[in-house]
């Protein structure tokens, strides 16, 4: 035990100093990009958007890292409030409009105004932003991704639905372990192997669960059933 904490410190101390100069990358390469010091040409912008792309990687993976050593420790609180489902899947949405049209893949979303349950706000947008941002990637160009909320008297569900690449049987039995990284997609891009166990500890804390039903070429399609109100 007194070893994993030793574990969770380091990799939480490391993290630290790794996003620090990883900020100050991002940030110099952004100022380049923009021509704030001087015009540049095809082949330069070129590279930079190069850099800024893994800059951007990598503070993800710091992030998750970060996540995954507070979530493990027990230093997770979550912040509970009233969150509207509507709006916060739109804003989700709106967020990753880019990566959709680049993709040309249709994405839907069916929930009512006033959907609203007691949740942690910023935590649940990273669980819906982390399965809809898995979904594109693992969804051919052209294909077609859908969010359900469906709302009861003491839970609601969501789903988020793909058409993409699905996922073996072997593989959904450790999809949400941590460090288990899953199987490539058609394009050769996989998962980290933090993401989905993150969203799992969060939509715990939740006093919710998280599954997924998938078949190999067809799809998948990933739940998160919450409480309305957390029991007390």
């Amino acid at each position: 035990m007194a070893e994993q904490k030793d574990v969770i410190y380091f990799i939480a101390q490391v993290g630290h100093e790794i996003r620090t100069p990883l900020n100050a990358i991002k940030g110099f390469g952004q100022l380049l990009d923009d021509e704030t010091f001087g015009s540049l040409n095809e082949q330069q912008h070129k590279y930079l958007d190069k850099m800024l792309e893994s800059s951007d990687r990598l503070l993800e993976i710091v992030e998750q890292l970060l996540d995954w050593a507070k979530l493990e420790s027990g230093q997770a609180i979550l912040q509970y409030e009233s969150v509207d489902l509507y709006y916060l899947i739109m804003e989700i949405c709106d967020l990753l409009a880019i990566k959709v049209s680049e993709k040309n893949i249709v994405l839907s979303a069916s929930v009512q105004r006033q959907t609203i349950i007691a949740a942690d706000s910023a935590r649940l947008r990273e669980v819906l932003l982390n399965l809809l941002t898995n979904a594109i990637k693992f969804t051919d160009n052209g294909g077609v991704i859908t969010i359900t909320v469906n709302q009861g008297e003491q839970q609601t569900l969501i789903s988020i639905e793909d058409n993409g690449c699905g996922i073996s049987l072997s593989q959904q039995e450790k999809l949400f372990q941590p460090f288990s990284r899953g199987e490539k997609n058609r394009n050769g891009e996989k998962n980290n192997g933090l993401g989905l166990w993150i969203c799992r500890s969060i939509v715990a804390l939740h006093q919710g669960r998280i599954w997924v039903k998938s078949e190999e070429n067809v799809g998948s399609t990933f739940y998160v059933l919450l409480p309305n109100q957390p029991k007390k």
